[in-house]
């Protein structure tokens, strides 16, 4: 039987809740004279919590903000003591948290190696040994002697990790960083995770990032209201947790409101989606299919002309020398490496949209970003502009929610998006999100675009979301392309939300609709305006790499599913709309899953939403 390294018994963990003499004159001799502040309410963090951590195991704690989690990895870790029961450890610990804790932004990551190595444990002459190569695996070479105040937060999390994990402990403790770090760290954190847990090490996880933690884990534990609901396999507690875990309460008033049930289909619509089913899969048959549902269908292109275009466009590509950082030009034989572009400096991004009737349901959308640009202010600069074709009308409320106002007729929609494309570079973006203006994304998906854009992706996206209809107040999430559903744009991005870096839009010169005339489908057009640049939908793992302008970067169309992001997309339907509801039941229904309406409380500013269900169809 596997050796127990943690054993927590029946462990409470409580915090007195203060009432303080904060506020007005008034309210300040109002509490003295009640006492108030002498008054305790304490908050149970944990309460009779027991379980047993073996020998090489990975173990992932789940559950809301607020649960418990992370009081339960520090009174592991000792930094809390129970009031109550007892935790025993066999072994050297090490707790990695997402903030660095005993970091000191003052002195340099050098510096902050030794620091917090000490409060590891570790004493200096160990610290000396393994600096090169904690220095190395966090690939901070370049800004290890520069103060930590100018890092970002995703370094700081590189290089904490790298501390952390760069001494063999028995039991690592790793809190809220899996979600952080481009995608080469998190495979070699990953890799190193592994290896621990290889060499009879006990890891305990705490992330929101469920898919990570089905694959990585042997068991997960749920906790909630400070105890333990469940301990199982990955996909079981992933399932209770998503089923029962959700705070119902809050959820109660928006599920009446908003049912997964599916809407009726009358007889007529379900002969008109036979119909349909079999005039797609009688053009796919023909090879029919783009031509079909594009404006600007893509030139057909065999592998070894795909080849060409991407040549002709960016030169030869790097691979990867195996199992290291490093990839090597096959024709020149140049060996670099990627980095992270702008280290300690953060992202300009500018997101673009147009605006057309509908003043309610726009004024929600752009003042939902308003409110957005602050919680990302520490990760990115975010600048909006919008083009309007009302005048005053559109002006006054874009310019309102603090986007940068252009105005410019309507149709061809496509020469509107160009020239608000255009207006952009007046911003100078290190890169551009397309957004429509009944669409939202959250702080999840931004923070996750800088990630990507700065590790030198080209053009990113999402391959899923959702919709919600405000007139038969019906959410459903689309799954994305595939099957009969646009078979032909199977790894492609959905037009919501597509970012693109700023060395993209300088090759093809901020123009991606230039004369194309179109008044839908733009999203489509891109993707193959793109493609005559050798951008190409692609997995991440097979995005290649090409230097450009003395960088390394990842010439693809990249597209990760909201899962991968634990992010939230949302376009709201009302009645005039480009693209409505029923396209997407007609051609696919088994693509669309309706949903419950308390899922967006996860997600959207409760404000928001209370907006959006007031809007009741009428626009």
């Amino acid at each position: 039987m596997s050796k127990v390294n943690v054993d927590v018994d029946n462990v409470t963990i409580q915090f007195p809740k203060t009432k303080p003499f904060f506020g007005t004159i008034e309210n300040s001799i109002s509490s003295f004279l009640k006492m108030e502040a002498t008054e305790t309410d304490d908050f149970i963090a944990l309460d009779g919590v027991s379980l047993q951590l073996f020998e090489g195991e990975i173990v992932g704690i789940i559950g809301r903000n607020g649960s418990g989690k992370s009081t339960l990895l520090r009174a592991i870790s000792g930094i809390y003591s129970p009031d109550k029961g007892t935790v025993s450890t066999k072994g050297q610990i090490s707790l990695l948290s997402r903030l660095g804790i005993g970091f000191n932004v003052h002195l340099t990551g050098r510096e902050n190696i030794y620091l917090y190595g000490s409060i590891l444990g570790h004493s200096k002459k160990t610290m000396s040994s393994l600096i090169d190569e904690i220095i190395s695996f966090s690939g901070l070479e370049l800004s290890i002697d520069e103060p930590l105040r100018t890092y970002s937060s995703g370094m700081k999390t590189r290089l904490s990790f790298s501390v952390a994990s760069a001494v063999k402990s028995e039991i690592l403790l790793i809190d809220e960083v899996l979600s952080v770090g481009d995608y080469d760290f998190k495979e070699k954190s990953n890799k190193r995770m592994q290896e621990m847990v290889d060499e009879a090490a006990t890891v305990v996880i705490v992330s929101h990032s469920l898919p990570v933690l089905e694959q990585m884990c042997d068991r997960l534990i749920l906790i909630e209201d400070g105890k333990i609901k469940a301990i199982g396999e990955p996909k079981e507690i992933i399932d209770i947790y998503k089923d029962t875990s959700k705070p119902k309460t809050k959820k109660n008033k928006l599920d009446s409101i908003i049912t997964k049930e599916r809407p009726k289909i009358t007889l007529q619509r379900k002969i008109m989606h036979k119909f349909t089913l079999f005039s797609l899969l009688l053009l796919r048959v023909l090879g029919l299919s783009e031509w079909a549902a594009s404006s600007l269908p893509a030139k057909k292109m065999n592998g070894n002309e795909k080849e060409k275009n991407f040549t002709e466009n960016w030169g030869t590509k790097f691979e990867n020398i195996k199992n290291t950082e490093y990839f090597i030009n096959s024709q020149t034989k140049e060996i670099a490496k990627i980095t992270p572009r702008g280290e300690g400096k953060k992202l300009n991004l500018v997101m673009l949209t147009c605006v057309w009737k509908r003043p309610k349901l726009t004024k929600i959308i752009l003042s939902y970003y308003s409110k957005l640009k602050k919680d990302v202010k520490s990760t990115v600069n975010l600048e909006f502009v919008a083009v309007g074709s009302e005048g005053d009308k559109s002006r006054k409320i874009c310019e309102g929610a603090g986007f940068h106002y252009f105005e410019y007729e309507n149709q061809p929609m496509s020469n509107k998006w160009q020239y608000g494309l255009k207006m952009t570079k007046k911003y100078d973006p290190d890169a551009v999100i397309i957004m429509g203006s009944d669409d939202i994304i959250t702080k999840e998906i931004i923070n996750f675009y800088a990630e990507k854009i700065n590790s030198g992706h080209l053009l990113i996206g999402i391959k899923d979301f959702y919709i919600y209809e405000s007139n038969l107040k019906k959410l459903a999430h689309w799954r994305g392309y595939g099957k009969l559903n646009d078979a032909h744009r199977m790894d492609e991005t959905i037009g919501l939300g597509r970012c693109l870096a700023r060395p993209l839009l300088d090759k093809i010169e901020f123009d991606i609709w230039g004369g194309l005339e179109l008044k839908r489908n733009l999203d489509g057009a891109m993707t193959n305006r793109l493609k005559e640049f050798g951008i190409f939908p692609v997995s991440e793992d097979d995005c290649p790499i090409i230097g450009y302008n003395g960088k390394l970067l990842r010439a693809g169309h990249v597209g990760y599913k909201l899962s991968e992001i634990n992010g939230f997309a949302i376009d709201i339907k009302s009645k005039t709309n480009v693209t409505s509801f029923d396209r997407y039941l007609n051609r696919d229904p088994e693509s669309i899953t309706f949903k419950d309406g308390g899922i967006l409380e996860d997600y959207i500013y409760k404000d928001t939403i209370e907006k959006i269900m007031a809007l009741d169809g009428q626009e």
